[in-house]
């Protein structure tokens, strides 16, 4: 069996319905009542088989029921009335809530939008605000790599200078300097530079003019050199080739040789070295 629930909707033409039904039988029945009374008026028994009508009992009677009546239509009416309030105090309740569910709601749907537009405008200010630190970063970053850059590059500049300004001098003078300088930077240009120094001091013995070997020979004697003859210098000039670390340099460097071997052989011949 199933129990078929009423929805507050209907209630109101239930009311409605029943208290209509009542009034209907109200009426039915005083409609009944006063038939009764025009058809067949009580009368008071005054003898065998004699009654007499009284006027004024029927009428008053007659008012009794209607008082009756007319009471509990009263009663019917303050009943359909008090359901009717009741009702409608649903009613208001009802569309209370869906008003304030509905401004709720789109309050609700409006704080969330504005909040939403909030976020958005503050992340799309911050990511701007990030991409310029970003961007300003970045910039510093390219100016320090240059200047970084640059520095090494005079760094590096002046340091090949200081070489060549070493070098220039006479080998066995910055020989301890040249010494560790390579023990610290294998593979610069030291080593062949200071080959190459001592192959010049070689080639001072093997001019073409003999005013210029007397004169490259007396230099030598005045600042003391450490040698007389080429060979000296040959087999100093051999001892640095074997410190070059860089293959084109030390290329370069063995062809330098080449180019002196001769003259150095033909000198040992003529002195029986």
């Amino acid at each position: 069996m199933k129990i078929k629930v009423l929805s507050l909707e209907t209630k109101p033409a239930i009311y409605i319905a029943v208290y209509y039904l009542a009034i209907f039988a109200l009426l039915a029945l005083l409609g009944t009542i006063v038939l009764r009374f025009v058809f067949s008026p009580p009368c008071s028994v005054i003898g065998k088989n004699e009654c007499i009508v009284d006027g004024w009992s029927v009428a008053g009677l007659a008012s009794t029921v209607l008082a009756v009546a007319a009471t509990l239509l009263a009663i019917l009416g303050a009943i359909a009335v008090a359901g009717w309030w009741l009702n409608l105090n649903d009613k208001v309740d009802r569309r209370v809530d869906e008003q304030a569910k509905k401004a709720i709601d789109q309050a609700y749907q409006e704080q969330v939008k504005e909040i939403s537009q909030q976020t958005t405008q503050l992340l799309e200010e911050q990511k701007k605000r990030f991409e310029a630190i970003l961007s300003t970063q970045q910039k510093d970053m390219d100016n320090l790599k240059a200047l970084t850059s640059n520095i090494e590059n005079s760094a590096q500049e002046a340091i090949k200078q200081l070489v060549i300004a070493m070098t220039q001098q006479y080998p066995w003078i910055v020989e301890t300097w040249a010494i560790e300088y390579i023990a610290i930077y294998p593979t610069s240009e030291v080593a062949a530079r200071m080959m190459r120094r001592y192959l010049q001091i070689v080639d001072g013995f093997f001019s073409n003019d003999q005013k210029d070997v007397s004169a490259h020979l007396e230099t030598l004697k005045n600042i003391s050199a450490p040698y007389d003859t080429p060979i000296g210098y040959w087999n100093k000039a051999l001892e640095w080739q074997k410190m070059i670390r860089n293959k084109q340099q030390a290329e370069v460097m063995s062809d330098e040789l080449g180019k002196r071997r001769a003259n150095i052989e033909a000198w040992k011949l003529q002195h029986n070295i």
